[in-house]
């Protein structure tokens, strides 16, 4: 950390990978966390704020004039690395878009991924006052800018229903609980930290599919978090249960609650010329 960004912590983490994501290792050179936080080690995907990969230019994976993404060998690594990096990101927390920053001998890029895409910048030489503002910025960015999903909070282990659920759901003591409300009139859903889903892309619906146990009920339900295209043409994943339900069908799970989630939508539609716009949705 430093005065100009006091806010965030930079630890060396090449030499430390995290937990294997898919039999492959994650291990960004710099991890970003908050100071003083209490991490795992030097490398804690769980925790991490935002990486940083530092390259040779020969690496670069895009070039600014031409076909932007390279086609080189060294390129393609490039690319699958930090499609990785980004990948075990979103995957090890609740997240809206995560930041990932590639540093060259003489200039950075910085990337914000979502489940619609990456927005990648131009070369941004360090002579740039860009470089040192994004930081900056960064530092001073609400956790809903940071990419952060806030509708999922940490739970206290103090509470009364802690217990409770963490016997529901079969997990141990200390393990970190989180609780979502889908809306002010809805129930209080507490589950576990997150884990790696079987999600082999950055990109698309990433639905995971878990456990939650419901407080005011005191059973556990089955939540499923999805990114889904908005689209005239489509309905939304529960509106559909629910008719299915109404009409008698059979084997067909009952949809208890289902809404849209606050105003998270992507961004990267609209830096692209193809139109697909997604809002997360969680369904009962």
């Amino acid at each position: 950390s430093c005065k100009f960004c006091p806010n965030l912590e930079l630890v060396d983490a090449h030499t430390t990978p995290a937990v294997d994501f898919g039999g492959k290792q994650v291990k960004p050179d710099i991890q970003i966390y908050s100071p003083n936080f209490k991490r795992s080690g030097l490398s804690d995907i769980t925790q991490t704020k935002m990486t940083v990969e530092f390259k040779i230019a020969v690496n670069d994976a895009f070039n600014d004039s031409g076909p932007f993404e390279r086609s080189s060998k060294t390129a393609r690594d490039t690319l699958g690395q930090i499609t990785l990096y980004a990948m075990a990101h979103q995957a090890a927390q609740f997240r809206a878009h995560v930041f990932l920053v590639l540093v060259f001998p003489k200039y950075a890029r910085f990337m914000r991924w979502d489940r619609s895409g990456v927005i990648i910048t131009e070369k941004v030489p360090f002579s740039n006052p860009s470089y040192l503002q994004f930081f900056w910025r960064f530092n001073n960015a609400s956790p809903a800018a940071r990419g952060v999903d806030t509708t999922a909070t940490e739970f206290p282990h103090n509470h009364l229903v802690a217990v409770k659920a963490e016997r529901s759901l079969g997990i141990e003591d200390g393990d970190r609980l989180f609780q979502v409300k889908l809306d002010p009139k809805a129930h209080n859903y507490v589950f576990r930290r997150p884990t790696y889903t079987a999600v082999g892309s950055p990109l698309g619906c990433s639905t995971p599919v878990f456990p939650v146990y419901c407080v005011e009920i005191g059973k556990l339900v089955l939540l499923k978090d999805i990114w889904r295209v908005v689209s005239p043409s489509q309905s939304s994943e529960h509106m559909i249960y629910e008719q299915l339900n109404k009409r008698g069908i059979r084997n067909i799970c009952t949809c208890k609650q289902g809404c849209d989630t606050l105003d998270q939508f992507t961004r990267t539609q609209d830096s692209s010329t193809v139109r697909r716009v997604s809002s997360p949705l969680r369904r009962l």
